[in-house]
């Protein structure tokens, strides 16, 4: 468990990227372009705030509290990188 601030902000922001992820596993099983639609304006700002949160929490974490931001940092990059993907290579 992280033990800074920030810490526990990207904890946070972990847990809304499951949420966020869950959602679209939903929606995906009803339509497809609106999954599409809807990760694309969704992920759009909650990538930027895990990469700012991510790296913060993995500056000032230590031990095995880092574990936490290094997930959110990774996620968040992760769905950076497919958001873009979307928007300006298939799109």
């Amino acid at each position: 468990m992280p033990k800074a601030l920030s810490g526990k902000i990207s904890l946070f922001m972990l847990a809304i990227f499951v949420g966020q992820l869950l959602a679209l596993a939903i929606v995906g099983s009803m339509e497809g372009l609106l999954t599409i639609v809807t990760f694309s304006h969704l992920t759009r700002y909650t990538a930027i705030i895990g990469l700012i949160v991510g790296i913060v929490g993995v500056i000032q974490e230590k031990g095995k509290g880092k574990i936490i931001p290094i997930l959110t940092l990774l996620l968040s990059v992760i769905l950076a990188a497919f958001n873009g993907y979307l928007m300006f290579i298939w799109g």
